[in-house]
């Protein structure tokens, strides 16, 4: 039993061939026949029905469209297929006035264009099938075309111009009929339905929308049959089930009775904006979170000292309600209105400020202090609108800081009394010692450096601020020859190797409590046999080398020595004081050591210090 009965009027014999070869084992049976000729095609179709006719454009004695008006007369309830490779704008437009069927390009692989072809006319088939009785499938069709050429007749020229519009604005042209079965395509569905003409060409529109939007589309479709409808946000599918998100314009046409024609719909494919959108979204999100929830008063300014939005940390830094902090000018929050020229002069300048340090005013009349890190926001002309920023209140900071001051300053007030009492006292002693001889006067001379050093080193630490005041060339042999001088009749035992030095630039009565604190460090706790000291020189500076080869220091104790600097440990402070001193004249101290084999205390000093 035939189901199809084909009259195919094509010049090229491969096309049918191919046609053929892709039917083998399809469920339905076709017949076709060929024929090259208008004119015998004509006689065809009156001695024989057909159930569909497949034209190319380009014909022996005609053309596909010529063929098609003269088919009308003799054969006008049967489906034309124009399907040629001839494909411009005019032809196009003259077959949709015409009336034709169905229009198919044979553009790209020939294969992909013949399973189009076939699928196009399986789904005429399949409607013939739903049709049943109700009336002949061949009346049914040409109700469903008269439909289509009605509603594409009542596009305008523009509208219907070129598929290449549609392209270009990434949107797809669908046509449907009254029950709103696809019954056209234009544009770019393959790429975004990822379905072919032929698959989509006969089907309900709303198998192809996605089962959250099916509801929501039969109640817009309804609305149709009725009434113009805005265009709306929907969801399709494509073919792997992916859900599209798409902004669907239709276009309803009625004929004189206001009975449903059909629509034209223009989708434009909105993905890839509703994913911008959705991390639009959740950007939004997470920055209204961390606006909010921050403990520091995030702001936005324009330019002329108006407040746009504030977080709460803001308000309760400033103690305004939302609808007075808007209301009043950001100059008067400054306690000195020169800051706000400042801080206005470096933002516009620079582009932003980081920690700029101001008093502000809180609603109370209470002054605060604060650190302001902010940028300028701008317009796409490059004008600036605002700014933004973040305001950190560190009133509390500062008081801790003046207080430290203040207990820095008395300690150094405190320690500089006691260190002049007791060297009042180390006066006295000394002088009666001068009256002892002997090796028991020689241990209290000793006692007695070691307690002025002391109280050297204790005045050193309570004072803050600049340590170095002025500085000179400092003859380094001259200096480190006069310490060994004093102090090596007290470690006769120790051999003390001096190198060729240079002169540093520095302040000399600091380096002689540098270099006195190392060496009694030495004398006291290396059990050294010998100690030499080197330079090393540098484009930037000299490094200074003190080595002695006694018993060495642990790894773990030079970590506690790096840690006692870091945190200002005063556990050693010796080597307390050789750190502020190096730092003061903006050099480095490194040491190295092994158990057994000694140790070297580098000091790099740069050529002025800093």
């Amino acid at each position: 039993m035939i189901d199809i009965k084909i009259l195919f009027m094509t010049t090229d014999d491969s096309i049918v061939e191919i046609i053929k070869s892709h039917l083998e084992g399809n469920k339905l049976c076709w017949e076709i026949e060929t024929c090259t000729s208008a004119k015998v095609a004509l006689q065809k179709l009156k001695d024989d029905s057909f159930d569909i006719v497949i034209s190319e454009y380009q014909l022996e004695d005609s053309d596909g469209l010529s063929f098609f008006s003269a088919m009308r007369k003799v054969a006008n309830k049967v489906p034309f297929i124009l399907f040629t490779a001839k494909s411009n704008e005019k032809i196009a437009i003259k077959a949709v006035n015409l009336g034709i069927d169905f229009y198919l390009k044979r553009e790209g692989k020939l294969e992909e264009q013949i399973e189009e072809l076939i699928q196009t006319i399986e789904n005429l088939s399949d409607r013939r099938k739903q049709w049943g009785t109700q009336s002949h499938p061949k009346e049914k069709t040409k109700a469903i075309n008269s439909t289509q050429i009605q509603i594409l007749k009542k596009l305008t020229a523009k509208e219907l111009s070129s598929e290449l519009l549609f392209e270009i604005m990434n949107e797809v042209l669908i046509v449907t009929d009254q029950d709103f079965y696809i019954t056209e395509l234009y544009g770019r569905y393959i790429e975004i339905f990822n379905f072919t003409k032929g698959e989509m060409i006969g089907k309900p529109l709303l198998d192809f929308v996605h089962e959250d939007y099916k509801e929501f589309m039969t109640i817009q479709m309804n609305k149709m049959k009725k009434e113009p409808v805005d265009k709306f946000e929907i969801g399709y599918k494509n073919k792997e089930e992916r859900m599209i998100h798409t902004l669907f314009s239709p276009k309803a046409f009625f004929n004189e009775q206001s009975q449903l024609l059909g629509i034209v719909g223009f989708l434009t494919d909105i993905t890839v904006y509703k994913d911008i959108e959705k991390n639009l979204q959740k950007n939004e999100k997470q920055y209204q979170e961390l606006f909010q929830q921050s403990k520091d008063a995030i702001y936005i300014s324009t330019r002329s000292g108006k407040f746009i939005d504030i977080n709460q940390a803001g308000l309760e830094l400033f103690g305004f309600t939302k609808e007075e902090i808007y209301s009043i000018d950001i100059a008067e929050l400054y306690v000195n209105q020169k800051d706000r020229e400042t801080f206005q002069a470096i933002i516009e300048q620079k582009g932003q400020v980081k920690d700029y340090e101001v008093q502000l005013r809180k609603k109370d009349g209470q002054e605060i202090y604060c650190l302001i890190t902010a940028s300028i926001k701008k317009d796409l002309s490059g004008e600036i609108l605002g700014y933004q920023g973040i305001i950190r209140n560190i009133t509390e900071r500062k008081r801790m800081q003046e207080a430290l001051e203040r207990q820095r300053d008395e300690l150094e007030a405190f320690a500089s009394i006691v260190a002049h009492d007791i060297r009042a006292k180390l006066q006295i002693i000394s002088l009666h010692n001068l009256k002892l001889k002997g090796e028991a006067s020689d241990k209290i001379s000793n006692k007695i450096e070691e307690i002025s050093t002391f109280l050297q080193n204790l005045l050193l630490m309570a004072k803050k601020g600049e340590i170095l005041g002025e500085t000179t060339e400092v003859n380094l042999n001259e200096l480190l020859e006069d310490i060994i001088k004093k102090y090596q009749p007290f470690k006769s035992n120790t051999t003390i190797l001096l190198e060729e030095l240079p002169e540093l630039k520095g302040n000399k009565m600091r380096l002689r409590q540098l270099f006195e604190n190392i060496l009694l460090n030495s004398f006291r706790h290396a059990k050294a046999s010998q100690i030499v000291i080197s330079v090393q020189e540098h484009e930037e500076g000299y490094s200074i080398l003190i080595q002695d080869d006694g018993i060495g220091i642990s790894e773990k104790q030079i970590d506690e020595i790096h840690y006692s600097w870091k945190k200002g440990d005063y556990n050693n402070l010796g080597l307390m004081i050789v750190k502020k001193i190096i730092d003061a004249h903006g050099g480095e101290v490194e040491i190295s050591s092994k158990i057994d084999q000694g140790t070297t205390i580098k000091l790099f000093f740069p050529r002025e210090p800093s």
